[in-house]
């Protein structure tokens, strides 16, 4: 194997690693927006109870 071969190899090896990070990052990313969501409805009903309370 040259060493062009090995760069290459390297490259698309490194290609592969990032996308698949990337992708990773992605998908934790949608599920905390999906939390954040969740408890800012939970926030808004625990409000809604307290000004109701109030």
């Amino acid at each position: 194997m040259g060493e062009t071969d090995f760069n290459e190899k390297f490259e698309d090896f490194l290609n592969s690693y990032v996308a698949e990070k990337i992708n990773e990052i992605r998908k934790q990313h949608k599920d905390l927006v999906a939390q954040k969501a969740a408890l800012a409805q939970k926030l808004e009903s625990c409000e809604a109870f307290w000004a109701y309370e109030e």
